[in-house]
C-alpha cells in the first residue's frame, strides 16, 4: 500500500501507514487505498429515487467495518454527481453533545447565505475534522460529565438552519449524512430527536437522510420501538460484510508498495479470525509493513 505522498523515507524504508490513510482517504474515492462499494451506492441512490417512497435509510455495521469511509468516499461523491447537495456530520466528534456538532455543521454549510457544496465541506480537511478542532470541552472531561441536554436555543437554531439548508438559496436536493446517529439514543436527547423527526417530515420533499450506527440495540431503540420518535420512519440496511475481494485488493496494494509477497490463504484466514473487520485487518498489514519479520499469525498479537 502506498503512502499518502507516495514517497520513501530517507532510510529507504516506506513511511509507516495509519489506518485512517487506508480506510478513510482524505478527498475522494480515487485513492488507491480505498475499497469501494459501488453496488451498495447504486442500491441506496435508487431507493432515494423511488418517487418519495424512501426518504431515510439507516445503515448499521459494527465499529471498524467501514461505515464512515463508505459515506465519505463512496456515497457522498456519487450523490453529488447525481445532483445532491451533501452535508456529512460525524456526531461522535462530541458524543455527549452531538447536537453541538450538528449545529456547527449546519452553520458552516449555510454560512454567507447560500449552501456550500460537498467539495467545500469535504476537501483535504473534511468538515468533521474542523468540527472536532472547535469543540471546547476536554474529551475526558466531557465523558465524565455525561450527556448534555439540548437547549431551546440550540433546537431553534437547528430548525432554522436545516430549513435554510433545504430551502435556501442554491439548496436543490439535499442529502444529510448523520454518522454515528446512535449517539442520540440516550434519553437526554429525546427533545432534539422529536424535533428532528417533525422537521424532517416537513422537509421530506427536499431532503434525504442516511443515519448510521454501530450499536444495533441503540438503533433498534430509536427506530423500532413503538414509543420512539423515529418509529418506522427509516428503512434499515446492514453494511454488507467484505469478502475475499477485499483481502485480495489490500494484499495487492501491500505487495505493490512493499515489494513483498503475502500468503493469500493466510490473509483470508486472518481476516476471518478478526471477524471480517477491515480496520483490524489493516492494522495487521500496517504492522507487517513496518516489521518484515511479522506474518499474519504473529501480527495479530501486535494489533488492537
Amino acid at each position: 500500500m502506498s503512502s499518502p505522498s507516495g514517497m520513501e523515507c530517507r532510510s529507504g524504508r516506506s513511511p509507516p501507514l495509519r489506518v485512517a490513510d487506508v480506510l478513510t482517504p482524505t478527498n475522494d474515492s480515487s485513492s488507491a487505498h480505498h475499497f469501494a462499494r459501488p453496488t451498495l451506492v447504486e442500491q441506496m441512490l435508487t431507493a432515494f429515487d423511488s418517487g418519495g417512497l424512501v426518504n431515510r435509510l439507516t445503515l448499521f455495521a459494527p465499529r471498524g467495518h467501514g461505515k464512515t469511509a463508505f459515506l465519505r468516499c463512496d456515497l457522498a461523491p456519487a450523490a453529488e454527481k447525481a445532483g445532491y447537495n451533501i452535508l456529512y456530520v460525524n456526531l461522535s466528534s462530541n458524543p455527549n453533545a452531538p447536537q453541538q456538532v450538528l449545529l456547527r455543521a449546519l452553520r458552516e454549510a449555510t454560512a454567507g447565505g447560500g449552501v456550500k457544496s460537498w467539495r467545500h465541506l469535504a476537501g483535504d480537511r473534511l468538515h468533521e475534522a474542523q468540527i472536532q478542532g472547535s469543540i471546547e470541552a476536554d474529551p475526558e472531561m466531557a465523558v465524565a460529565m455525561g450527556p448534555r441536554r439540548c437547549t431551546s436555543e440550540e433546537l431553534q437554531q437547528i430548525n432554522y438552519l436545516l430549513n435554510h439548508l433545504c430551502r435556501g438559496k442554491g439548496a436543490g436536493r439535499t442529502l444529510l449524512l448523520l454518522d454515528d446517529f446512535d449517539r442520540f439514543a440516550d434519553a437526554a436527547f429525546e427533545p432534539i430527536i422529536y424535533s428532528l423527526r417533525t422537521l424532517l417530515d416537513r422537509l421530506r420533499d427536499n431532503i434525504k437522510v442516511v443515519f448510521t450506527g454501530s450499536s444495533r440495540h441503540a438503533l433498534s431503540s430509536m427506530f423500532n420501538d413503538s414509543s420512539a420518535p423515529f418509529f418506522l420512519s427509516s428503512t434499515s440496511i446492514d453494511l454488507p460484510p467484505l469478502g475475499r475481494d477485499f483481502v485480495e485488493y489490500e494484499c495487492d496494494a501491500f505487495e505493490n508498495q512493499r515489494k513483498r509477497a503475502l500468503d493469500r490463504r493466510a490473509a483470508w484466514v486472518a481476516f476471518q479470525d478478526v471477524h471480517r473487520c477491515p480496520e483490524r485487518f489493516i492494522h495487521m498489514l500496517i504492522a507487517m509493513g513496518d516489521n518484515p519479520d511479522l506474518n499474519f499469525e504473529t501480527a495479530r498479537g501486535e494489533t488492537p
